[in-house]
């Protein structure tokens, strides 16, 4: 039951930062194409780097079909890969992600 707890908190949490993200009328859509974001990239977005983070996650979750959380291992996961990135800024976040997931 802690588990499903923890999963509703998440998705609590990732719909209360989309509607205090700032106004959404006017603004431009955004592509991006996760396989060209580097470290050096994420290591830079100071406001939007914790949801990029959940966002590579759940994009490897997804690819590799997990359907448990699991907060240790990723918390573990995302301390390596922020190690990684500060020492390979070029590396794109994708690749470091399978690496360490």
């Amino acid at each position: 039951m802690q588990t499903k707890s923890k999963i509703l908190r998440l998705v609590a949490m990732g719909l209360m930062l989309s509607a205090f993200s700032g106004p959404t009328f006017a603004q431009e859509p955004v592509t991006v194409e996760i396989e060209k974001v580097t470290c050096r990239d994420l290591l830079l977005m100071f406001d939007d780097q914790e949801a990029t983070l959940v966002f590579f996650h759940g994009f490897l979750s997804g690819k590799k079909g997990e359907m448990l959380y699991k907060d240790q291992e990723l918390t573990d996961a995302t301390d390596k890969i922020l190690e990684h990135c500060v020492d390979n800024p070029a590396e794109s976040v994708l690749s470091v992600f399978e690496k360490f997931r």
